[in-house]
Parts: structure tokens; C-alpha cells; sequence
């Protein structure tokens, strides 16, 4: 069994239009806000390491009977999202050819082709 728990805030602001009284001004607050959840296991993984300011994305991943839900699409895109947030210029990755279709709906492109050899 897994258990993911996130912890995270968001602020918001607000005012009530043709209303007297605390909220009648603009205003703010912070939400805290903690979300977990408990599985059996493990459906889409990947990893992100920045070098510099290029974001490397490596082992995306998604269990078979989990596969065409977009599930490795969206998980890669919040990792782009947050390579950028983080000061990335870059992001790059190697794929398999069942893979390549997830990366370019996140936009990424082929640049080349890298050979492997094995003794």
C-alpha cells in the first residue's frame, strides 16, 4: 500500500458588492490545504532533475492496465510547468517510440536519434 499526502496554500481575494459589513472592501485569505491519498499501487511516475537551467525529465512511466488516459500526458506537463516555475529555459528527455506521442501533446520534438549499444 502507498500514501501520498500534499500540503499546500493558495491565496484568494474578494469583496460582496452592495453589502455592509466585514466583507464589503477587497480583501484577502490563505487556504491551507492537505490532500492524501492511499492506493494499492503505483499508476504514472516520473523523476526531474534540473542541471543548470535545463529540466531533465526521466523514467515516465505508467502501469499497462493504466495506459490512454493521458495520465503520463498530464504528469508531464505539470513537470514542464514546474521546471518553468523553478527558472528552467529547457527541458529535455529521451523517449521510446510508444512514448513519443505523450511528449509532443506537451509539445516537445524530435531533435535526433541516439544509439545504444550493447557488448
Amino acid at each position: 500500500m502507498f500514501l501520498l499526502n500534499v500540503k499546500a496554500h493558495y491565496d484568494a481575494a474578494h469583496f460582496l458588492r452592495d453589502y455592509r459589513g466585514k466583507c464589503e472592501k477587497l480583501h484577502g485569505h490563505r487556504y491551507e490545504v492537505e490532500a492524501g491519498l492511499v492506493f494499492d499501487d503505483v499508476g504514472p511516475g516520473g523523476m526531474a532533475y534540473d542541471f543548470g537551467d535545463d529540466c531533465g525529465i526521466y523514467d515516465v512511466g505508467t502501469l499497462e492496465r493504466a495506459r490512454r488516459r493521458g495520465l503520463a500526458t498530464a504528469l508531464t506537463a505539470i513537470q514542464v510547468h514546474d521546471a518553468l516555475a523553478r527558472g528552467c529555459r529547457t527541458a529535455s528527455l529521451q523517449s521510446t517510440p510508444m512514448a513519443e506521442g505523450v511528449y509532443a501533446a506537451v509539445g516537445f520534438r524530435d531533435l535526433g536519434r541516439i544509439l545504444e549499444y550493447t557488448p
